[in-house]
């Protein structure tokens, strides 16, 4: 998880080499509202299969990363 927490910063950022913790993991039972999903899915004109992997429980692993604003890629800016 960490690798790819530190892969998906220097995607957005460029940068490297910085310091990244992890602060929470969220996943309650009750944040998984299948039904709703499927709604919102079916409204927009997609087919939805029982067993589509969208409508199934997930996890959330919370990551803060302390950055230098000012050596963020232009382009991001």
């Amino acid at each position: 998880m960490d690798a790819a927490a530190k892969r998906g910063l220097w995607e957005r950022t460029g940068l490297d080499n910085i310091f990244l913790e992890q602060f929470y993991t969220f996943g309650n039972f009750s944040r998984s509202r299948p039904d709703i999903m499927r709604t919102i899915l079916e409204a927009n004109g997609f087919e939805v299969p029982d067993d589509y992997w969208i409508l199934d429980r997930f996890i959330s692993i919370a990551y803060y990363a302390l950055i230098n604003y000012y050596e963020v890629m232009p382009q991001t800016r």
